[in-house]
């Protein structure tokens, strides 16, 4: 198989994967939604902001957009993240009962985790976009 083929193969299932990405953070946005009318409301809003992340990361995934979009929905995308581990660790520590039979400190957790990871993730692409518009190629 030829180079140019290998390629638009590969594109092809990016674009496949990014539209899997883009249907599974609807559905996890309209079950966000729904648990946040029907049941727990912290645990329904954190779930929503998952899935708008996935929705952000399908998007990026589709490789349409300019450099700076994709630094946007980027950053997006992180921030969103942040914003649903925050949701989790506050909803362990104010409402454990959201969490089930685990109690809150699962959402502890699991909150703090998402932070970690997503918090860094978020200085390193301003960290990024800075050194490229300084013109630094590091």
């Amino acid at each position: 198989m030829d180079f140019e083929q290998y390629a638009r193969d590969y594109r092809r299932k990016q674009h496949r994967r990014g539209i899997l990405l883009i249907i599974t953070g609807a559905i996890f946005t309209l079950v966000g939604a729904l648990i946040c009318m029907i049941g727990s409301p912290w645990f329904g809003a954190a779930i929503l902001f998952f899935g708008a992340s996935v929705i952000v990361g399908g998007l990026m995934t589709l490789q349409k957009f300019s450099t700076q979009t994709n630094f946007t929905l980027g950053l997006v995308g992180c921030v969103l993240f942040v914003a649903m581990s925050a949701l989790m660790l506050v909803s362990g520590l104010v409402d454990p009962d959201a969490w089930g039979w685990r109690g809150g400190v699962a959402g502890v957790i699991v909150g703090v985790l998402g932070l970690c990871f997503s918090v860094p993730a978020a200085i390193v692409l301003m960290v990024r976009k800075s050194r490229q518009r300084n013109g630094d190629s590091r």
